[in-house]
């Protein structure tokens, strides 16, 4: 028989692990500039809360402000142009935004496991406004918690193509920063220390949704380099990618 993916082991339950990253530490992008809104700015930040709505989906805060000396009314999503597979539950439409003032609001957005930006208008009362969010592919995941046996029996079930591994030449960072980098990129549990010290930091995740497929990311300090382990290949090698460049800036 074969084990299931996720054993019990004595890590968190599943779904009840975090990234444990402070949420002021949060990346927040624009999203719409005052300039091509009619005054109207706003931007974006991927919350990393369970969606009210679905395990498949991600929590974003859209963060509203009037930079206009005039309300702006009627402030809602209009019309979407999402690939399939793609889903958006908008937020509720805000009747009014006083001059100088400032709302946030909270969508969830499911990208289908997909590196696409769901596209779609803002709109008030005075027009409509093209804006497009784009998924960070750190963020196309959920913490799994589990232990270092558990880890290790299910990246050896990940081998091969779906195997990745990066060398990090001239990496100057301690641990401490090389964690901290990789957790504010990717929405991942961290492991305890291991038995090979507090130099070696792995990472554990799925991809969003009940089918979730592991993802597993390890970083060797003083060997300097980084793998990965997934079934989802393209979004693993994606991830390895950019949290490669955050550790060698």
């Amino acid at each position: 028989t074969t084990m299931p993916l996720w054993g019990g082991g004595s890590g968190t339950p599943l779904g009840k692990a975090s990234s444990g990253l402070d949420v002021s530490k949060l990346v927040v992008k624009e999203l719409l500039h005052f300039t091509r809104g009619g005054g109207l700015k706003a931007d974006y930040c991927f919350t990393r809360e369970q969606s009210l709505y679905s395990d498949e989906c991600n929590t974003v805060k859209i963060s509203l402000s009037n930079t206009t000396n005039v309300p702006i009314n009627n402030i809602h999503v209009g019309d979407r142009r999402l690939e399939s597979g793609m889903t958006l539950e908008e937020f509720v439409p805000i009747g009014a935004l006083a001059p100088g003032c400032s709302t946030s609001v909270k969508m969830y957005v499911g990208f289908g496991s997909k590196l696409r930006p769901a596209k779609f208008d803002l709109a008030t009362e005075k027009g409509s406004y093209a804006v497009s969010l784009v998924p960070p592919a750190g963020e196309l995941l959920a913490p799994v918690g589990m232990d270092e046996q558990e880890f290790a029996r299910v990246s050896a079930t990940l081998g091969g193509m779906h195997e990745k591994k990066e060398v990090l030449e001239g990496l100057k960072i301690d641990a401490l920063t090389a964690r901290s980098r990789m957790l504010l990129l990717c929405n991942m549990f961290t492991l305890p220390e291991g038995e090979d010290g507090a130099e070696v930091i792995r990472l554990a995740g799925k991809t969003l949704g009940e089918e979730g497929n592991a993802v597993l990311l390890t970083l060797d300090v003083t060997e300097g380099f980084l793998k990965g382990n997934s079934e989802s290949t393209v979004l693993c090698r994606t991830i390895l990618k950019e949290v490669k460049e955050a550790l060698l800036k």
